[in-house]
């Protein structure tokens, strides 16, 4: 004979089993593919500043390095102190899916001199180039890029306000194009 009390907790623990089981059984997402030509999205402004990318041209021939304005801007009301060189780091994603990157490593900390360091004003902007060679991507289609600024700290007491943090750039995918097939150098001649 079964007991009345037992029941609800075999249920309970019956279901309970079921649903941790339902729960431990999901599927993956596909990964991202990017499929957009130009800018994508806003960059995100930490702070007061903020950071935007602009390729030079929406499409290339893989082999040929890609082209970037960088514009660092200061969106807020005080001015700051940021370096000359900025720090960047640029990440991408191929047509499959798969993420890359330039490692770089930059220190925590570093002494900056006059000479190092900018001023950036109150809705000014500072801007820069940077070129991502291509002649190792694995295939043609859309390649989604992403910058990344990152400034260190100041140890020099007589700059400041230093502004110091990360900031992430909007996404902008460039088409890399397959390289068309050369042409031989051999001249077609007609006889008469």
């Amino acid at each position: 004979m079964m007991n009345k009390q037992a029941t609800p907790w075999l249920w309970m623990t019956t279901f309970g089993a079921t649903l941790v089981f339902l729960s431990a059984c999901s599927t993956v997402p596909d990964p991202y593919i990017p499929s957009h030509i130009g800018a994508k999205g806003a960059s995100v402004s930490q702070n007061g500043l903020a950071v935007s990318i602009t390729a030079h041209d929406d499409s290339v021939y893989i082999g040929d390095p890609v082209s970037f304005r960088v514009s660092i801007r200061n969106h807020s009301t005080n001015a700051v102190w940021v370096s000359r060189h900025p720090q960047m780091i640029f990440y991408w994603i191929y047509p499959n899916g798969l993420h890359d990157n330039y490692v770089r490593e930059y220190p925590d900390e570093i002494h900056y001199r006059k000479s190092d360091v900018t001023l950036l004003q109150p809705k000014k902007q500072m801007v820069f180039e940077e070129v991502i060679d291509t002649f190792y991507f694995p295939k043609p289609g859309i390649v989604e890029f992403r910058a990344e600024y990152i400034s260190s700290s100041n140890t020099n007491s007589d700059i400041k306000p230093f502004w110091k943090g990360t900031l992430l750039s909007n996404s902008y995918g460039v088409e890399i194009k397959p390289r068309p097939p050369k042409r031989s150098g051999a001249v077609a001649s007609t006889f008469l």
